[in-house]
């Protein structure tokens, strides 16, 4: 990591004495610049032990500080680095973005003043490959084992008991409609709960997503010159929180899509079963019927 060296110390804060208004706190604006100076170089001393030891959250706290005291644009570079190698430890692909966004800046200040941004463009790119590598962090739904159906008809529990009686109550009599009624609901609440369960998955994940870039806006118009009021950084905001907005609502859709579905799926397996009961003489016939509710659909009945 190129860290200033102690004899660069006071060229790069002369650097950043230009755009130091905006980042210095209040309370440094009462120190004099000699002792702001020596505060910085105490800060960036801390960042570079640390970074040699591998402690990147020192590392980029103590750099933020210091850029903070003086706006030195070498401090961006250093910014990205430390970010770039926290990913190496944690997999956070936040800091890869935010390395993103300090390299970023970096090169653009420095072009803007007419000096060689180095190797910064090129990082920015290779970052962006490697973000466009990191698999989205979404949980995997649960599959259910699959099932031979040669070994079905071989099952202990597929054949029954010798000398088992079956019970008809009449519920396989043409009047009796709950095994149909509990096929519906099965099917239809399949029928919401995977597009749901799906939608609400990838939208959910696309939300995470369409928020992480607009912190990463929100960070390079901070660390900018022109601040978060560039026209074309804030129309970029803009843009960015309006499609959150919008993926953010279609997540709930599915999410409720597959709340619902979930719901009259169980309705409908806890029909069967009570059917089933029913069948083989457990239970009583039972009137059993459904009845909206406030919160979507119940089971009315004794069972």
């Amino acid at each position: 990591m190129p860290f200033l060296a102690p004899w660069l110390l006071i060229a790069t804060l002369a650097d950043g004495s230009a755009t130091s208004t905006s980042t210095t706190t209040s309370a440094a604006a009462d120190e004099s610049p000699e002792a702001l100076d020596a505060e910085a170089a105490r800060l960036i001393e801390e960042a570079d032990r640390a970074y040699r030891v591998r402690d990147f959250g020192t590392t980029i706290e103590r750099l933020d500080r210091a850029y903070r005291l003086t706006g030195a644009t070498a401090l961006l570079y250093d910014l990205g680095d430390a970010h770039a190698r926290y990913f190496e430890l944690d997999r956070n692909p936040d800091h890869l973005r935010q390395a993103r966004a300090f390299f970023r800046t970096y090169a653009r200040r420095t072009e803007a003043a007419k000096l060689d941004p180095g190797d910064a463009r090129e990082r920015v790119a290779a970052l962006n490959r490697r973000i466009e590598a990191v698999p989205a962090m979404v949980p995997a739904a649960a599959k259910v084992p699959a099932v031979d159906p040669a070994e079905r008809g071989t099952s202990p529990t597929s054949c029954p008991e010798p000398g088992a009686r079956v019970v008809d109550d009449g519920g396989g009599r043409s009047g009796d409609r709950s095994g149909d009624l509990s096929v519906g609901l099965v099917a239809g609440g399949v029928a919401l709960l995977v597009p749901g369960v799906v939608m609400g998955a990838v939208y959910s994940a696309e939300g995470r997503r369409r928020t992480l870039q607009l912190q990463e806006l929100t960070t390079l118009g901070a660390y900018d010159d022109c601040g978060i009021g560039c026209d074309a950084l804030q129309q970029e905001i803009d843009r960015e929180r309006a499609r959150g907005l919008v993926t953010s609502r279609v997540a709930a859709t599915g999410i409720a899509l597959g709340a619902i579905g979930g719901a009259l799926t169980i309705a409908g397996v806890s029909l069967a079963i009570v059917r089933a009961k029913r069948r083989r003489g457990e239970v009583r016939p039972r009137e059993v019927s459904l009845a909206p509710n406030v919160g979507g659909i119940s089971l009315v009945g004794r069972f």
